[in-house]
């Protein structure tokens, strides 16, 4: 209840602040609270549920191509349709294509399952062009949010009044996706995830958990679809794609699957990369994947997870004492850090291999390689008299 308590009043708190931002800052807000609950979703599949999927965007995609068409839809506009609830038509589709989609998904687990959500998610993509009446063909969908009124604003058209009613939506998005994973239904499907001969044995089929979970799961993708439709006001292909199903996993893992702020974590870090990083080098994708590698080979409970961890050594040792043992890790990472960086650059500046010889910044890069081999040796010399 504390925690839930404090996440509120930080919400409220970005709300407040964010409104007296610039566009741009108002813009990366909005696009984080949008991603952050798409990951959310993801976590109830993929963390709670254990189900690998490449196919989550289809959900998200269409959800956003029925807000898109609701707010196009001038009958509706006519009826007094309130903006607020415009994401609702999200959810719904979201429910429907989870129904259809969702059980020939869950009838297996593992490698089938990822296969068979990776071919309904080029399936979908490819009807773009066969159904553009929805899909608005190569062009996508094209939509004005100001149309629709709303409750609690005249005119949802500027930012700066859209903002609340995205962070809105996406609170109340992860706050179901978070107390679904603590339902009995949540805790069948952990139970599934761990051992699903065991949870048969107790008299509860798998494959129903699974899909049930998987709707909900897909239920709330369609409401985070539903947002980025109005938050960025046009639909394409890419929303369905598999462009899209990897980023969502790229933020549940970098974040932490198993975290409560996980997914607002990789959705931070995403971000930042695709607005600010991208800014100063072109090789932000290459940093993401990299990154991505990392965590999954050192920090699998994510990003989240190791702030946690972190800060349980300082509670328990005190800081003195875990900077002590740690000090050598990180000016081994700092090396890492910086070598690698200087050679990406140089090769994304200059693309010319005869040229990489003779560069300063190569000659940097080995001299902060042979930092970061004299760090782990020491870490490694010590390793004995730290523990």
């Amino acid at each position: 209840m504390r925690r839930l308590l404090f996440g509120c009043v930080v919400v409220l708190a970005v709300t407040v602040l964010a409104t007296f931002a610039s566009r741009f800052v108002l813009g990366i807000v909005m696009q984080i609270g949008v991603l952050a609950s798409f990951a959310y979703s993801y976590q109830l599949l993929f963390g709670c549920g254990g189900m690998l999927s490449f196919g989550h965007a289809v959900y998200f995609g269409l959800g956003a191509f029925a807000a898109a068409h609701v707010m196009n839809n001038a009958g509706v506009a006519s009826i007094g349709f309130p903006a607020e609830l415009v994401p609702i038509a999200g959810l719904a589709t979201g429910l429907v294509a989870g129904i259809v989609f969702g059980y020939p998904s869950s009838r297996r687990t593992g490698t089938p399952l990822a296969m068979v959500t990776l071919g309904i998610g080029e399936l979908v993509a490819a009807c773009f062009l066969m159904f553009p009446a929805f899909f608005g063909g190569e062009a996508g969908i094209s939509t004005d949010r100001a149309a629709f009124r709303g409750v609690f604003a005249a005119s949802y058209g500027r930012p700066s009044t859209l903002l609340a009613l995205v962070i809105v939506w996406a609170a109340l998005l992860a706050l179901a996706a978070l107390w679904i994973a603590r339902t009995p239904l949540g805790l069948l499907a952990r139970a599934g995830r761990d051992n699903a001969e065991r949870l048969a044995f107790l008299a509860h089929e798998p494959a129903a958990v699974r899909f049930r979970v998987m709707v909900l799961a897909s239920t709330l993708a369609g409401g985070a679809g539903a947002l980025s439709a109005m938050v960025y006001e046009i639909v394409a292909v890419e929303s369905v794609g598999l462009t899209t199903s990897a980023n969502v996993l790229l933020m549940t893992v970098v974040g932490g699957t198993a975290s409560v702020v996980g997914p607002v974590v990789g959705a931070i870090v995403l971000t930042m990369m695709q607005t600010l990083l991208s800014q100063f080098t072109h090789a932000w994708a290459f940093y993401y994947g990299l990154l991505f590698i990392a965590v999954v080979l050192c920090a699998p409970s994510g990003l989240a997870g190791l702030a946690g961890e972190l800060s349980e050594t300082v509670a328990r040792v005190g800081w003195r004492v875990a900077v002590a043992s740690k000090w050598r890790v990180g000016l081994a990472f700092v090396a890492l850090t910086l070598s690698g960086v200087a050679i990406i650059e140089a090769l994304f500046s200059r693309g010319n291999l005869e040229w990489i010889a003779t560069s300063p910044a190569v000659v940097v890069a080995a001299a902060l390689s042979s930092g970061l081999g004299a760090s782990l040796y020491l870490l490694h010399a010590q390793k004995g008299r730290i523990e």
